[in-house]
């Protein structure tokens, strides 16, 4: 009977600890797959936002229509808007900042602006100027003459 007894506990703790090895490989499996699907889709989401900001930018469309410098300081811009809103960061006279929106300066679509800003940079007559204006599509950049 104790050879019986013997041999029936082995076989059980075989089973067991087959069990049990099959339930810590499944649990593995299981954690992996649940990391690396949540990692999935965490990506997923990064890059479908950023593609979505993207695609908004590239809508923000501004051209920069007229500059006109003047010696007392005063920077005359006219610029235009496209199809959609337009969000104004700054605006740069020869790579200085001139005029900085924080938060940023919502621009109505298909509107015509006429902004005067002041120079923070000296201006003298017949010196051209670079005026630069950055938004939420990019940059916008034109020359204009001083009077």
């Amino acid at each position: 009977m104790s050879r019986m007894r013997l041999t029936l506990s082995k076989g059980v703790s075989e089973v067991i600890s087959a069990m049990l090895i099959l339930f810590i490989v499944v649990a593995i499996g299981v954690s992996l797959y649940l990391y690396l699907y949540s990692q999935t889709m965490m990506y997923q989401q990064i890059v479908s936002k950023r593609l979505l900001e993207e695609e908004l930018s590239v809508q923000e469309q501004l051209s920069i229509l007229l500059v006109v410098g003047y010696s007392n300081g005063t920077i005359h811009v006219v610029y235009f808007t496209g199809p959609s809103q337009v969000r104004l960061y700054s605006i740069y006279v020869n790579d200085t900042l001139a005029v900085s929106y924080n938060p940023p300066r919502l621009l109505s679509p298909f509107t015509t602006y006429d902004q005067t800003i002041y120079s923070p940079i000296p201006l003298s007559s017949n010196s051209i100027i670079q005026i630069k204006i950055v938004h939420g599509g990019g940059e916008a950049s034109a020359l204009g003459q001083v009077k």
